[in-house]
Parts: C-alpha cells; structure tokens; sequence
C-alpha cells in the first residue's frame, strides 16, 4: 500500500465499543491539545475520543478494492512453493483436466531489502468461490482424484488488490498528557496474562501487548519473553542479538527503536563468566542462531537445543526454576551462594539462582561453593557497540522488524531473522500475508502512536502484511517505527476492556509483557 494508495482508500467508520471515555467531534480536537490541523493524517470519519488531555484513541475501518472471495491453491504433494517449471506443469496438467489454473510469482515488495527476489510460486485455480463451504465442495472433488488442494481467504493473500482491516490508533502527545508509560510483565516473568489483566493491575488508562514471547513449553518456559526485557531497570531476559527493541526511559512517551544486545557475567574469587541466558530453561533457546541450519542471524520462531549453557534467574522468575538435569546454584541477597545441588527451587527475594547444563553445570560445581561470593554485572549495548545507560524507570521490549526509519518504509526481513532458507512458507506467511499487527512508533511532533490491527476474520478484517502496517503508520504521520508482537496477541485495552484484539472471534490471549500507559 503506498502512500497515496492510503489516502485513496474507502475509509468507514466504526462504533466505539470500549467502556469509559466519550467520543469527541473531530472539530472538538484542540481541547485535549492536539489540534485537528497536527492529527491531519487521521481520516476525518474515524470516531475519536478523548481519554484524557493530550490522549486520543481512533477506532475505525480500512478498506480497498473488491472482496475477492476464497481461493483453491494446488499442489504436488510437497509444498506449494515450486520451481517455476514445476508450477507451470501443474498448472498445464490441472487445465487438462478441465480446471483452468494460473501461476501466481510470488515477489518481495519494493519497501523490503530483498525487493524483487522470488519468494515462491503458487498454483491456484481460476474460479473464485463465494463461501468458505463451496470452495471446500471443489476442492474436495480434486482432492478425491489424488489432488493435493488447499482452501484459503484470498483476501488474506499478498497478490490480491484487496484490503479490509479494522484497525485502533492512539496518538499520545508528551507535552500535554500528565502520565507515563512503561512496560510490564504482570504477576510473574515466568506466567502470561492478558493486557487486560496487566492494565488492570497498574491502573493503566491504555494498554497494548508488547514483545515475542514463549508459548509453548517444548520453547521454553510459557509466558517469558523471547527477546529483550527490561522493567523498571532490571534485566529479566536476554536480548535476541540484532533485533530491535523498544527503549523507554523517563516518563516512556518518547521511545526509540535500537538494535541492541546484552551482556550478563557472574564473578567469583576473582574469576568472571559470561551466562548465556536469563529466566529460561537452559539449553532451550527461542529466535536463535540455529547451528544446524545456514544462516548467520537468529531466525525467528525457531528454537535450538543446545548442550551446554549458564543461564541466570532472578527473583521476578516466581515459581521455582525448571527441573533440568544440570546444577543449581542459590544466591542470596547478600550475594552469598546458600545451596547447591538439583534445579528446581524458589529464586530468593532479592537474590538469584544460577543453573548450568553439560560443562557449565561441571563449571557451577567447580566454583560455587557453598558460602562463596558471586557478583552479578548486566550490559545493554547499542547496535554501535556502546553501552546503553539503564535507570530505574527504563524499560525494553523486544520488538521486530524495524518499520519506518527517518520517515521512509525500509524492512530487512532477513536481518530481522523472518527469512528461513529452508522454509520459505514462513516468510509468506508471517511476513506477507495479512494478519493482525501491533506497532509502535513516533511522529514529527514527538508523539507517541500505538496501531494495532485485528484480523484473521473473513469479510471483516483480514489485518495487514507487514509492509501494510509499515505504510499505514507512516501514512498516519510517524517517521520512526518498530513491529510488536501480532496475530492473536494483539490487543488494545482502553479503561480496562479491550477496544481492539487480534482475532475477535478468540477473544484476548495471555502475552509475556505489555506497554501501559498511566495518568500521573
């Protein structure tokens, strides 16, 4: 979608659903702060209201083109991404049977660093149907001869001229709203909750779900982060090397977008080692650097088992650490060791606990001595090599891809580890496709944007592809901006219900971390 493609869409509004607040003319704007004129880019017929001076939230609808109802796509029995010759065989032999069928080239969009290189191809037949139901009625006639279709929501699909995505927006603006904002876990980094739930328990005004995270336990531990996470100045999990991340410091209405890494060591008797983790299982790895597979940036989605790790857990880790089959030490607040032996026990109020696999558990039996002293030193450094200073009120959330950067949509999903060389259906599907999408970002006039888009619902929002939402924010006036995480975690909570979320017919999904947003 580029720009003036935005401006041209057919834009309709939507009710307002969330409790609280009231909704505000647009004529009305200049009370909170924010003038009609500085809020231009938003279409005039979405409803706005005014949550508190120098808040607004937009709710409405974006919508392009023709529906073009559900699609048959075929295949060879391996993969419906072919060699071109492969494609045009298939499609040959299905049209010999009396099913006209076209090769679609799947082609990476101009705003990707990898514009212009084939992702794939895909067989799909001419007709289009109009319900789900018809489209399965057709392809299970092919199916029953030895066919290999799939049924799908063509406008869902990166090579049709459709959109529809029902979409919220906040425009917070710093020098008029008296409040902060922040990112938080919830009760546990080891638990996930719903943005509902973790907005609730801050008294939040707003609230949206913030980074990648566990989800399932062959990944790990469900509901830590896979990324960066920084809260109230403490380091609660390890950065995914390269990727960018959101940095808020102060009252966090101003975040910037780096690409960071960190750097967590322990020391004793004179002695500094390096960890490879925090608050996750050791050995389980989420977005990593996978040493079996060719590629150099750590893939996303993807979890590695490795052999050997030291990963540290600290007090905000509250049930007791995995039961692994390496060694634990204890750590108290006093940064004496007090145990040493099983995994699997309670992290002390303000102390840790440190469990090694393979040669670090040989290691922690070597050094951690019961009654030995052990020091903790955490680094955040930039993309530039330099480190990042990390107060008390500074917060990150692991983020990715980068969207916008001075004003210009540029993604490098590759970088950005969304390019799996021996899957390319990841890319399409996760980057490609539309699907909901929660971003962040900052405009011209130093703003705060949070847009978050629902989808995955046929004939009422299919949500964006990456580069959609990417143009979207830009069109909505920001100039810097970063993805969150999407899909069923999206979610946007206004005076505690949710105004917006991923996939409305699955209501809210617990998440590892939030960003929330706080009078006062």
């Amino acid at each position: 979608m580029s720009a003036a493609g935005f401006l041209a869409l057919v834009l309709a509004s939507t009710a307002c659903t969330g409790q609280g607040g009231s909704s505000v003319p647009l004529e009305a704007r200049a009370a909170s702060g924010i003038s009609a004129a500085e809020v231009s880019d938003v279409p005039e017929d979405w409803d706005v209201r005014e949550v508190a001076p120098g808040l607004l939230v937009y709710e409405g609808e974006v919508v392009s083109g023709e529906q073009p109802g559900w699609s048959v796509s075929v295949t060879a029995g391996q993969d419906w991404f072919r060699s071109r010759a492969e494609a045009d065989g298939l499609a040959s032999e299905l049209i010999e049977r009396g099913s006209p069928a076209v090769v679609t080239e799947i082609l990476w969009p101009e705003v990707f660093a990898q514009a212009g290189q084939v992702l794939g191809w895909k067989v799909l037949l001419e007709e289009r149907y109009p319900s789900r139901s018809a489209a399965d009625a057709g392809a299970g006639v092919l199916a029953a001869e030895g066919w290999y279709p799939s049924v799908e929501w063509a406008g869902a699909e990166p090579y049709e001229d459709y959109q529809q995505a029902r979409v919220a927006l906040a425009v917070i603006d710093p020098a008029e709203f008296g409040g902060h904002a922040y990112a938080t876990y919830g009760s546990g980094i080891d638990s996930a909750s719903t943005v509902s739930e973790m907005a609730g328990e801050e008294g939040a005004l707003l609230a949206v779900n913030g980074g990648f995270f566990v989800m399932n336990e062959e990944d790990g531990v469900p509901g830590t982060p896979a990324g960066a996470g920084v809260y109230g100045g403490r380091l609660e999990s390890e950065a995914t090397d390269g990727r960018a991340a959101v940095v808020m410091e102060g009252d966090g209405l101003s975040p910037s977008f780096v690409e960071i890494s960190t750097k967590v060591t322990v020391s004793v008797g004179g002695l500094v080692h390096q960890t490879d983790g925090v608050n996750r299982v050791p050995g389980v790895r989420r977005n990593c650097v996978d040493p079996d597979r060719p590629t150099l940036v750590p893939l996303h989605d993807v979890t590695c088992l490795l052999d050997s790790e030291l990963v540290l857990f600290t007090d905000a880790f509250r049930g007791s650490t995995p039961e692994t089959d390496g060694t634990e030490a204890v750590v108290d607040a006093t940064g004496k060791v007090v145990s040493l032996g099983t995994p699997g026990t309670r992290v002390p109020s303000g102390g840790y606990a440190l469990q090694g696999k393979g040669e670090e558990a040989l290691w922690l039996e070597e050094h951690a001595r019961v009654g030995a002293s052990f020091g903790v030193d955490v680094q955040v450094i930039g993309a530039d090599g330099q480190e990042l200073s990390v107060g008390p009120t500074t917060s990150i959330v692991n983020a990715g891809p980068r969207l916008l950067s001075g004003g210009r949509v540029s993604i490098d999903a590759e970088a950005s580890g969304l390019v799996h060389p021996h899957d390319p259906r990841f890319a399409y599907g996760w980057v490609l496709r539309d699907n909901p999408r929660m971003a962040i970002g900052v405009d011209a006039h130093d703003r705060l944007l949070l847009l978050g888009a629902s989808g995955r619902t046929p004939g009422e929002s299919d949500g964006f592809g990456i580069d959609g939402i990417a143009e979207l924010i830009r069109d909505l006036g920001a100039v810097e901006a970063v993805a969150l995480d999407g899909g069923g975690s999206v979610s946007m909570v206004l005076d505690g219900e949710p105004v917006l979320v991923g996939v409305p017919g699955e209501g809210e999904r617990k998440v590892g971390d939030a960003i929330v947003v706080r009078a006062g």
